[in-house]
């Protein structure tokens, strides 16, 4: 398990969940105070960068630091006392930092509320390598930016399954939500399986028309269908190569789906390929339809990647009537 993960905590309120994380650093308040408010500091660390500093109560716009695609996300300092807290509105979430004199260090404690709980481990390693980047920081080392897609190339994937495993994510999530789980066998290794999914070509042949990109941790996906003229966004949340694949959709519609592609593997030559799609709700009068549907759209992609794997047969995709 990765350094320091133990410290992190998630706790349930109500419907909200609240993400902590407790680092000691080897600096005086003010130092720290200035890297977290300054926005020319925060930018060298943290995962967006303010239009302004964040010394005065009142809205500020956010730039991601590492997604020129993603429009700037609305912020506010709701409350703050220098140097010892900072109360921010980051998006829908909430952040607060705490910031505590320990003779000539600080002790820093991250709070951050959110309300879907699969969010939980890719928040967790997210902030892990952003207050990894403060303590550089910090010790005046020109840290690398480990935010957005180039968070995969500082340990974001262990730091990931680490938190995952601490916060029992693979149990209930989200409260009164529920999924499908959808299983096939293709008679192909899990490596060229996995180049399917990933492979903004080769997904063409069984699933969607076109990916806007290969898929990789941290990046936003534009799948279209051209036979329905229709095309939807997808986040990359983890990727181990040839193993798994997490990504989340619906969340602009008020209804974010997560789901987990595993590649089993039976023998050298045989994969099972397994899919879990989590977030419909219990309480959604449409949701045995929902689920049926849901069912039913993976059968018939799963179907029509084996005929492509194993037959070499890719005109089956695009053809489901409803």
């Amino acid at each position: 398990m990765s350094k320091h993960v133990q410290n992190g905590k998630l706790i349930g309120q109500g419907d909200n969940w609240e993400l902590i994380l407790t680092r000691k650093l080897n600096h005086p308040c003010e130092d720290v105070w200035n890297a977290l408010t300054r926005a020319d500091e925060l930018a060298k660390w943290g995962p967006f960068k303010p239009s302004r500093n964040l010394t005065e109560v009142g809205a500020v716009q956010l730039s991601h630091m590492n997604n020129p695609r993603e429009d700037a996300r609305r912020g506010f300092v709701l409350a703050l006392s220098p140097p010892n807290l900072l109360i921010f509105q980051w998006g829908d979430d909430i952040l607060r930092w705490e910031l505590q004199e320990a003779g000539q260090s600080t002790l820093l404690t991250l709070y951050h509320k959110f309300s879907d709980r699969r969010m939980a481990p890719s928040y967790a390693a997210g902030w892990h390598l952003c207050l990894r980047g403060l303590a550089g920081t910090l010790a005046g080392l020109n840290m690398p930016l480990m935010v957005g897609s180039e968070a995969v190339k500082y340990g974001y994937r262990e730091l990931y399954s680490d938190y995952e495993a601490i916060f029992d994510h693979s149990s209930q999530i989200g409260g009164n939500r529920m999924k499908t789980e959808t299983k096939i066998e293709i008679r192909r290794p899990r490596a060229e399986i996995f180049e399917a999914f990933v492979d903004p070509v080769k997904i063409g042949n069984f699933w969607f028309s076109s990916s806007s990109d290969r898929w990789e941790e941290g990046k936003t996906i534009t799948l279209r269908y051209e036979e329905y003229d229709a095309e939807g966004d997808i986040q990359i949340l983890s990727v181990i190569d040839h193993e798994k694949i997490v990504y989340e959709w619906g969340r602009e519609e008020g209804e974010p789906h997560l789901v987990t592609i595993t590649l089993h593997e039976k023998d050298p030559a045989t994969t099972v390929v397994e899919v879990t799609e989590d977030g419909f709700d219990d309480h959604d009068p449409e949701l045995i339809a929902k689920l049926v549907d849901n069912k039913e759209g993976w059968v018939y992609a799963l179907t029509c990647l084996k005929g492509y794997l194993e037959f070499g047969v890719n005109r089956l995709r695009a053809a489901l009537v409803k």
